[in-house]
This record gives C-alpha cells, sequence and structure tokens, in this order.
C-alpha cells in the first residue's frame, strides 16, 4: 500500500511539473485532470450562488446538484482541454527540450497553455450544457473573463514557483557534479604524487614522463567542469590523460583502446559523464585483477541513438567486491543527470561480458545529444 501510495504522489507531481519524468500508466494524467475539475466546478458553484441564486435556492439540494453538474461539465472541458494541449506540445517538443528553455520562455509556454484551454474548454462546456457555441450570455461572458484572470494568476504563481525549483535542482546537481569530482580526485591524485616523488630518485625521466601525464589530465580535467557542456572528444582528451597517468604506474598490466569516430566527437555531453565509468572498470575490475587487462571506450550511431560503451577485460560484475559507497554512488549519479537531462529516452546498463569482465553501456537519443 506505501509502495503504490508513493507511486500515485509522484505520478501527481509529475503531472504538473516537466522537470520530472511520467510515473504510471498513460491513462493516470487523465484521472488527475478528472479530480481537479471537481473543486473547480464546487468553487464556480459557490460563486455562482453568491452572486446570481435566489433566497429560496440556497436551501434547495435539486438546485445545488443542477448547478454543480453544469459547472462540472465546464470544468471537465476545461481540464481535459489542458491536459490535451500540454500532452500534445510535450509530444511536439519533448520534455528534455522543454526543461532546456529559458525561464522566460517556459513561464510564457505554462501560462499559455492553461489560457488557450480555459478559452477553448469554456466553449466547448456551454456548447454541451446549452448546445450554443457562440450565444453566450452577458453572465457566461462574465464567468469565462473571471476564470480568465483567475486561471493566469493562479498559473503564473504555480510555475513562477516550478521555475524557481527547476532552478535550484539544477544548482544542487551542479553542487552534486563538484562533490563527486572531489570523491574521485583524492585518491588519485595523492598516489599519483606519490609514485612521481618516487620515480624522481629512480627514474628521474619516467618522474618527469608521469607528471607531464599528471598536468595535462588536471588541465583537461578543471577546463572542462567550468561549463555545463563539453564535448564527447572533450570528454574523451580527458579520459585519455587520466589512463596514460595511470598506465605510468600499472605499467604493462593497462592496455587501452578508444573508438570514437570524428562525427560524434562534436556531440554535446554533460562533463564527467564517462570518467567515472573508466575508473570503475579500473578501480574494480583490473587493479584487484593480478595480470590487469584491457579497456575499451567505444562510441556508435545506432539509428537515432547514441550509444557509448565502457568494457574491460577485468574479474567481472559477479567477482569483483563492488562499493556502494563507490562505484554505486558514482552510477547513481550518471543516472540521476541522464534522466534530469534526457528522461527516459538515455539509461545506463552494466552487463558481464561475454568473454569476462563488465560493459557499461549508456544509450542517448543522438539528435538531442
Amino acid at each position: 500500500m506505501t509502495l503504490i501510495a508513493d507511486d500515485l504522489k509522484r505520478s501527481w507531481r509529475a503531472t504538473y511539473n516537466l522537470s520530472l519524468e511520467p510515473v504510471g500508466p498513460a491513462w493516470l494524467p487523465w484521472v488527475w485532470s478528472t479530480l481537479l475539475a471537481l473543486p473547480w466546478a464546487l468553487g464556480f458553484t459557490l460563486f455562482g450562488f453568491a452572486l446570481y441564486a435566489k433566497p429560496e435556492h440556497w436551501g434547495d439540494p435539486s438546485f445545488w446538484a443542477y448547478a454543480f453538474s453544469r459547472n462540472l461539465v465546464i470544468a471537465l472541458s476545461v481540464t481535459t482541454v489542458i491536459q490535451l494541449l500540454f500532452a500534445l506540445c510535450i509530444r511536439h517538443f519533448g520534455r528534455p527540450t522543454i526543461r532546456r528553455w529559458s525561464v522566460a520562455r517556459q513561464r510564457l509556454f505554462f501560462m499559455a497553455i492553461p489560457i488557450l484551454g480555459v478559452l477553448i474548454g469554456w466553449v466547448i462546456g456551454f456548447w454541451l450544457i446549452q448546445g450554443q457555441l457562440l450565444k453566450l450570455s452577458p453572465n457566461a461572458w462574465l464567468g469565462f473573463g473571471l476564470l480568465t484572470v483567475l486561471g493566469l494568476l493562479v498559473s503564473n504563481l504555480y510555475y513562477s514557483g516550478q521555475a524557481r525549483a527547476e532552478i535550484a535542482e539544477r544548482r544542487a546537481a551542479e553542487a552534486q557534479l563538484r562533490l563527486l569530482q572531489g570523491q574521485i580526485e583524492p585518491h588519485f591524485l595523492f598516489n599519483s604524487l606519490a609514485h612521481v616523488q618516487t620515480l624522481i630518485e629512480v627514474d628521474p625521466a619516467k618522474a618527469q614522463q608521469m607528471l607531464e601525464a599528471f598536468v595535462s589530465y588536471l588541465r583537461s580535467s578543471f577546463g572542462g567542469l567550468r561549463s555545463p557542456q563539453q564535448t564527447l572528444g572533450q570528454e574523451v582528451g580527458l579520459i585519455q590523460a587520466y589512463l596514460q597517468v595511470l598506465a605510468l604506474r600499472m605499467e604493462d598490466r593497462l592496455q587501452w583502446q578508444i573508438d570514437v569516430p570524428a562525427d560524434l566527437a562534436t556531440l554535446a555531453l554533460p562533463p564527467l559523464l564517462l570518467q567515472p565509468l573508466v575508473e570503475n572498470a579500473i578501480t574494480h575490475g583490473l587493479e584487484p585483477k593480478i595480470e590487469g587487462g584491457r579497456i575499451t571506450l567505444q562510441a556508435r550511431r545506432e539509428g537515432a541513438m547514441l550509444v557509448i560503451t565502457v568494457s574491460d577485460t577485468g574479474l567481472g560484475l559477479s567477482q569483483a567486491k563492488l562499493s556502494t559507497q563507490g562505484q554505486g554512488s558514482a552510477l547513481a549519479n550518471i543516472r540521476a543527470r541522464l534522466a534530469e537531462q534526457w528522461g527516459q529516452q538515455a539509461e545506463l546498463s552494466l552487463s558481464d561480458a561475454t568473454d569476462g569482465g563488465t560493459v557499461a553501456r549508456i544509450v542517448l537519443p543522438l539528435n538531442a545529444s
């Protein structure tokens, strides 16, 4: 029961918040729009009684039922048309595209749809209860005007709050990204510096080589995280610098291959999306394996989707003892960022490789990258 109630709550929030992905069956948002019509119908029934009802009507249950039923038809028409307009616009533009609009454009969108829905739904509702499409009474036009103004104010307040919440969520995601970077780097940085210090005495030339690779990694890492987006090619450059440092430490125990076509290298990605997968493959797959192994990063176009795989020949999911705090948090972070930008169109999956090791696979829409 708790799970069902939680799903219903999330479905309600997702219906009127485009920063969240839909939850539950496709018909559930239409149930919410129907239920939303009930308080609107009751409110306008009370409003109509206060303005136009005769004293004898206040104590007449049949007249209350008559007035409420007529207002319910109008309210259902309005909420259904608004829901339909939102569904059509979301289908046309897509949730990720709408989420990337400016705050001003989102506010205009969320104000225009309810107003247009009120206009169309009000006319349809009166046509259903009176059989007239254009010949509306002065009271009907007054009610329409009041409903439009009220809808404008309510939608402006609601979606202004949604815009502020969206900005707060984005800032929280950026802070989480910085936190993830802070979790990834210390162990790697300290080990690399300690290794350089050791090599200075026994192999100065190799120490110089490792220090150059280390500086190249830092330059790629700090430069890429200053912007909310970077290209797949820039992410590959960061990973190459990271692997070059590790290769000088692991020597023959680490081999790698990067296969990213030039036409895909210019695609935009959130920063630090792939490096955690590479680090997990090495930390949990290759380093614990005595002979080490190979890691392969590959990007491919499959129809309208971009598929990026990070595979290794390490211990594999069934044998490696994965750290929940390490790999688990990194994977959860990646999945959350994919959902934020592409919704259900993007996914991250892990599986055992057929010849041993692990395959991490990211799929996202190519046209939105």
